[in-house]
């Protein structure tokens, strides 16, 4: 095909082009120093957002507080309503109950007695004489809200403003009605609160926030005049994006507005963040032109393989070639929409007879694989339009009345579906298959020259195998020398530079030694899954329960303070190769102690079941488990459904299991649920 042929011509130009390390390695670090730059971008962003959140979080704290305090000091308004109702209008000794009352509402300046709307007591006097006799209903500025007050009933609060005694503050005013005797209610007049300011937020420690490093800002939009009235503040600067919180109260809504003092940016993190993207990326760039080097080894083993593919496609080329079919088209009216001429000579009919006509024609008809006449529902495209289902090598006969033999094919017919899913059209195709018994001769020939050939591409396979386990010694030789440097130059600035760097600089260089290690153990786990697919099989008796135990015993040994229950059927014995079965038991036991790690007491049990005539094994925990939609990604090498942050690992034990199983001829698979627990099953 003139694809193929233009697909190789590519591979052949890539494979003779010249090839410059320095320009990929190049290309890996700007990619990388972008890579850095959008992590530490995001990494910024994610504190922003982190801290305001905390920011957000604490002020929410405060709000409530003060919201709390000032509700606390206006409930002294309910407690003098409910005196002057009990005493008739009157509260008789006013001042020494007043002065009982006030150490309870903290913040409270004064307690007042209005009837008829004219403050006629406050206690305490001094300092607030200026406000006997005042009369709210015709003071201009207070008159609107104590009509309101006194037409709705309820509870209201005036101010933050300037006081005529003095001062700075807001008035609780609580409307109290008395029983006129004939059952009706009649406006008596108020019990005032007076709430002096910063005094009533007190409780609420404000001051805390600035020696946290925080400034603040208490407001409200005054409902006359609609300006910004700063109620309370850490400072007259105002404050750089602050986080604002509101508090509900009865003369509307009060804002609480934080934000630190220094502001939201961190530029030592910053600086620091980015020294070690460069450090990593030029890391990298290092990395990658030492890997790149090694090139020329593999674009050797690369050319040969594409030779060896190349000549396999030309075989498979040929072989579709000789294989010849009659094709047949039909729509679900039974017409025949299309036909080759195969088709034609194997029904006897020309194109014009059969296109565009039914199949049913006196001139010949199909037979059973027992000789007797097929009846038209059992016809293969007739059969897929009433079952709904594709026909696949079914043995019929073809009676002609031109000819005194049966011609027998092998039938198959793929139905074509609408965007309905409804089927629309049947692809039939035949097979001659009448001299199968004279060709037997020549396909036993075949098959032995077939098997010369799977022969010697074995041989070739097996010379390619030992070329490449070479070639991923070499790699992971190389691999490891640079991810050594990682490991030990990180170590040398924690021990020698450990009072120059700070906190996170440490955890940074940490998590460098970390990746580092994690990729030696990848490559190592590269190597293990390698050789268990390759190496030979001694079968011999193995008792699974004694290698188990042992394996427990080693866990247990190694980590005495976890409560772990172990439980182990005895005896179970199976033929296979003790090594291999031991690492396929050491991964499932491994998993199932690390992932009950984070549970305070767990158990791990391994059994044996018996399921359709089979012994089935299992491993069962009831740690972490997982979500049975991911579990066809269990076994793949580098899948992992739990992130690095919550269980060590590299994603090669379980696709090590599945090897080893496969090569014992038997199968693995896992049921498990979320924190409920995980049980892999094997057969041998």
């Amino acid at each position: 095909m003139k694809w193929k042929s233009n697909t190789a011509l590519s591979l052949k130009n890539y494979l003779k082009s010249p090839f410059r390390p320095h320009l990929a390695a190049i290309t890996i670090l700007v990619i990388s120093l972008v890579c850095s730059t959008t992590l530490i971008w995001r990494l910024e962003q994610q504190r922003f957002e982190f801290e305001r959140a905390q920011v957000s979080n604490l002020a929410g704290d405060y709000a409530h507080l003060i919201q709390t305090s000032v509700e606390r000091v206006l409930t002294a308004t309910y407690s003098l309503a409910a005196l002057v109702r009990e005493g008739k209008g009157d509260i008789s000794n006013f001042e020494a109950t007043a002065r009982e009352m006030l150490p309870f509402f903290p913040g409270a300046a004064s307690l007042q007695l209005a009837p008829g709307g004219v403050v006629r007591k406050i206690v305490p006097l001094a300092g607030n004489e200026a406000a006997i006799g005042h009369d709210l209903f015709n003071d201009p500025k207070r008159r609107t809200e104590a009509v309101k007050t006194r037409d709705e009933g309820k509870l209201t609060l005036a101010g933050p403003f300037p006081l005529k005694q003095s001062g700075f503050g807001a008035v609780g005013r609580m409307p109290v009605y008395m029983d006129n005797g004939a059952g009706d209610s009649s406006f008596w007049g108020f019990t005032n609160v007076l709430i002096l300011f910063p005094n009533v937020l007190h409780p609420a420690n404000l001051v805390n926030l600035e020696k946290r490093g925080f400034s603040y800002e208490l407001w409200r939009m005054q409902p006359d005049s609609g300006n910004h009235q700063i109620i309370a503040a850490s400072s007259s600067a105002p404050l750089i994006n602050p986080v604002n919180h509101p508090l509900e109260l009865p003369n509307g809504t009060w804002i609480l507005s934080v934000a630190p003092t220094s502001g939201w940016g961190d530029p030592g993190g910053l600086v620091l963040k980015s020294t070690l993207g460069l450090v990593f990326s030029l890391l990298l760039f290092f990395l990658t032109y030492s890997l790149l080097n090694t090139r020329a080894k593999a674009l050797q083993i690369a050319q040969k393989l594409t030779s060896e593919l190349r000549e396999s496609q030309g075989h498979y080329h040929s072989l579709i070639q000789k294989v010849q079919a009659a094709i047949v088209i039909q729509d679900n009216q039974g017409h025949t929409l299309n036909s080759n001429l195969l088709a034609q000579r194997l029904l006897g009919l020309s194109a014009d007879q059969l296109d565009g006509k039914t199949l049913i024609n006196p001139a010949w008809h199909f037979l059973r694989e027992d000789s007797s006449i097929m009846p038209l529902t059992e016809y293969p495209a007739n059969y897929v339009f009433s079952t709904q289902k594709p026909l696949r090598n079914y043995v019929t006969g073809i009676s002609r009345m031109d000819r005194n033999d049966i011609t027998w094919v092998l039938v198959n017919a793929e139905p074509e579906y609408n965007e309905a899913g409804k089927i629309k059209l049947v692809i039939v195709s035949f097979v001659d298959i009448t001299e199968r018994k004279l060709a037997e001769k020549e396909i036993l020939k075949l098959n032995q020259e077939l098997e010369q050939r799977v022969a010697n591409r074995t041989a070739q396979l097996e010379a390619a195998n030992r070329e490449l386990e070479t070639f991923a010694y070499s790699v992971s030789h190389d691999l490891r020398t640079p991810l050594r440097g990682i490991d030990g130059f990180s170590q040398v600035l924690l021990e020698d530079y450990y009072d120059r760097f700070d906190e996170q600089g440490k955890k940074y260089l940490e998590r460098i030694r970390s990746a580092a290690q994690y990729m030696a153990q990848l490559i190592d786990d590269l190597l293990n899954l390698s050789r268990v697919s390759r190496g030979e099989i001694n079968i011999q008796q193995t008792n699974l329960s004694e290698i188990v135990q042992e394996i427990a015993d080693n866990f247990i040994g190694g980590q005495p303070e976890r409560e772990v229950e172990f439980i182990i059927e005895k005896g179970i014995i199976v033929q296979g190769d003790s090594r291999l079965l031991k690492n396929v038991l050491e991964n499932l036991i491994g998993n199932a102690w690390k992932f009950t790690s984070k549970h305070e007491a767990a158990k791990i049990e391994f059994g044996l079941e018996r399921r359709n005539d089979e012994n089935v094994y299992f491993i069962r925990d009831d740690g972490a488990g997982f979500n049975m939609d991911f579990s066809r990604q269990l076994f793949g090498a580098f899948q992992r459904l739990h992130s690095a942050n919550e269980f060590a690992g590299t994603g090669i034990g379980l696709a090590t299991v599945q090897r080893i199983i496969h090569r014992h001829g038997g199968k693995v698979w896992a049921e498990g649920e979320v924190e409920k627990g995980a049980t892999f099953y094997f057969t041998i």
